[in-house]
């Protein structure tokens, strides 16, 4: 095919599009796709389905599966602004495995956007084998929006495994309304947003780098928290580095740096904010709780 879109139209439902070269996508989609090969997919303008100002993911078959694979495969997607409010809704499954990068950009200040991925009920997030998935986002102080959100609290999932990188960087809000996050064996980091880094869900962590750092409200924001072997560095955030509603369940292997937050209001370094949750930590791991503001 000589464009992509056109490779992408003609594609039946579960095909394979194999990459040759860098290309663009300009026409969004609905139907389980693959893509691997070699080649940068750049996408310039807001993606459209289903009669909306933005790309429905699954809508109508949440079985449906968007996977890009392989370490030869970027994708950048960058909002014009044309539908300034979201870029993808994603109701089936996301997959960025074995190498693959997948970039969402916006700039709320220059063109108005604001959310990149809105997680419907059942929705997955898998970034997995040494994968990198980013949102990046400039602009957006004042600006209400967020990287990732939910329509139902609690209702979606995002994975990072295998040696992989999950990064929210410069948005409004990082992600909202509880999503349930594991991470093994990767990094997982959100950074510089301008309000809360975060907003609860449960937040599972194995061999891992876990980094809230220089966000205007909260860093790590969760309902129930377990670490093994796992360090979490939340530093410099606005309000409370570290809160949770559930419970705390910390190995041996495991440290928690909380250090220079609580700047910009009320807050702590870290706060276990329910009377009925409880927190556990084992023999041998450290927690430093240094240079917050307020408590």
């Amino acid at each position: 095919y000589e464009s992509l879109d056109k490779a992408v139209k003609e594609a039946v439902e579960g095909a394979t599009i194999e990459l040759l070269a860098d290309c663009e996508l300009t026409e969004g989609f609905n139907k389980t796709l693959t893509f691997t090969g070699k080649g940068k997919i750049s996408i310039p303008k807001q993606l459209k389905t289903n009669g909306e100002g933005w790309m429905c993911f699954g809508l109508g078959d949440p079985t449906r599966v968007l996977t890009f694979d392989g370490e030869g495969v970027e994708v950048e997607w960058v909002s014009d602004g044309t539908a300034p409010w979201l870029m993808l809704s994603l109701t089936g499954t996301l997959n960025v495995t074995n190498g693959a990068s997948l970039t969402f950009m916006f700039d709320s200040k220059t063109t108005g956007a604001r959310n990149a991925i809105y997680m419907n009920a059942g929705a997955e997030l898998n970034v997995t084998n040494g994968s990198t998935f980013q949102i990046l986002g400039v602009g957006t102080e004042g600006t209400a929006g967020q990287g990732i959100q939910l329509d139902q609290t609690g209702k979606s999932q995002i994975n990072v495994i295998g040696g992989s990188t999950f990064l929210i960087d410069g948005t409004n809000r990082g992600y909202v309304n509880s999503p349930n996050i594991y991470v093994e064996d990767s990094s997982f980091t959100v950074q510089n947003c301008t309000s809360n880094a975060s907003n609860g869900g449960r937040f599972e962590s194995i061999d891992s780098q876990i980094t809230y750092k220089n966000n205007k409200g909260h860093g790590l924001s969760a309902g129930n928290v377990s670490l093994k072997n796992s360090v979490v560095n939340c530093y410099n955030n606005g309000l409370f580095g570290l809160t949770y509603s559930g419970n705390l369940e910390m190995d041996g292997d495991s440290t928690i740096n909380s250090v220079g937050n609580a700047y910009d209001g009320s807050g702590a370094g870290l706060c276990a904010s329910s009377s009925s949750g409880s927190s556990y930590v084992a023999a041998g791991a450290r927690i430093n709780i240094l240079g917050n503001e307020h408590n």
